[in-house]
């Protein structure tokens, strides 16, 4: 209400200043005393800088207004992205970290937002996600539109392996993984077979076979990449990835478990200092090399070695991203 008036206003004096030019200009013209002449002068040079004053105050307002409006935008945005309000109501997630019957997250509830559909949701997860806020990345993907979403089920999948937000738990990783693999989404399948090399779970084996039986590609050029590491045959052509499959998939189990186990190895990650002797696990272990004093206590220095697979970088383990 307040710029309206303030516009009337200035409208107004540009109109009162452009008859004062009119009025001045007309009089100069037709007066020919040298006061009358200088009266009218005056009053041209006041109409015209009325009728700039005015003008200047209209392009001013409107300009505010816009400028306004931007930052309201900018704030509204900012506030659907961070306000509880907008936001799926309480966690998401079970404080257990179970899922229920249908392999999903409890307690959904979808947007307060009139336009939110799956592709909406997906952007503002991926958003999420690459701002670091993983709370608001889990109440997303808790959203019942995205409970059959093969992206939204994978990367739930990878945050539970890799302990992204929640408790890192490989049983429920699986889960969310098969579900998406079950909607024919072949990166789940690669997720999940690079989830049991990275952490050497049990069965890897037999989660590789599966891969090959889906006739999964990246599986087989993994396969291919690593045995021509750790053997003597060089494969060169896309159809020896074929060929991969078929191989490990004609294996024995004890063959297989073989031949994984010759996939790892321990590989150099540096010096480490510790207060305490670190524990050796089947990932990780240590080489004592000395003592050192550290503000006046006595440390250990230690060589740490990371158990590796060998070309697991080909499965492309990843959260998805895929904004448009």
């Amino acid at each position: 209400m307040l710029e309206r008036m303030l516009i009337g206003i200035n409208i107004s004096l540009f109109l009162v200043g452009i008859i004062c030019v009119v009025v001045g200009l007309i009089g100069v013209t037709k007066k020919k005393e040298k006061i009358e002449k200088m009266v009218n002068l005056a009053l041209t040079s006041l109409g015209l800088m009325t009728s700039l004053l005015g003008a200047g105050g209209v392009y001013y307002i409107n300009v505010l207004e816009t400028y306004n409006l931007a930052i309201q935008q900018v704030q509204s945005y900012i506030g659907y992205l961070n306000a509880e309000e907008n936001i799926i109501s309480g966690n998401s997630i079970n404080s257990n970290n179970s899922i229920n019957s249908n392999n999903q997250i409890a307690n959904n509830t979808v947007f307060e937002d009139a336009n939110s559909d799956e592709e909406t949701l997906l952007n503002y997860a991926q958003l999420y996600y690459l701002a670091n806020n993983y709370e608001g990345v889990a109440r997303v993907y808790g959203n019942s539109l995205l409970a059959n979403n093969p992206l939204a089920l994978t990367n739930l999948g990878y945050m539970y392996a890799n302990g992204v937000y929640f408790q890192q738990n490989f049983e429920i990783a699986e889960k969310y993984y098969n579900k998406a693999i079950e909607l024919g989404y072949q990166q789940a399948t690669e997720n999940k077979v690079a989830m049991y090399l990275r952490y050497k779970l049990p069965n890897t084996e037999l989660v590789i076979a599966e891969a090959c039986e889906n006739r999964n590609v990246n599986v087989g050029i993994f396969l291919a990449i690593t045995m021509d590491e750790i053997t003597d045959y060089s494969y060169m052509y896309i159809s020896d990835f074929s060929q991969m499959h078929d191989y490990y998939y004609s294996l024995s189990d004890t063959e297989r478990i073989e031949l994984i186990e010759n996939m790892y190895f321990w590989e150099n990650v540096g010096l480490v200092t510790c207060f305490e002797a670190p524990s050796k696990s089947e990932l990780e272990t240590y080489d004592f090399i000395t003592l050192r004093d550290i503000d006046n206590s006595v440390a250990g220095l230690y060589r740490k070695y990371e158990r590796r697979c060998r070309s697991i970088e080909a499965l492309d383990e990843c959260f998805i991203i895929n904004i448009n």
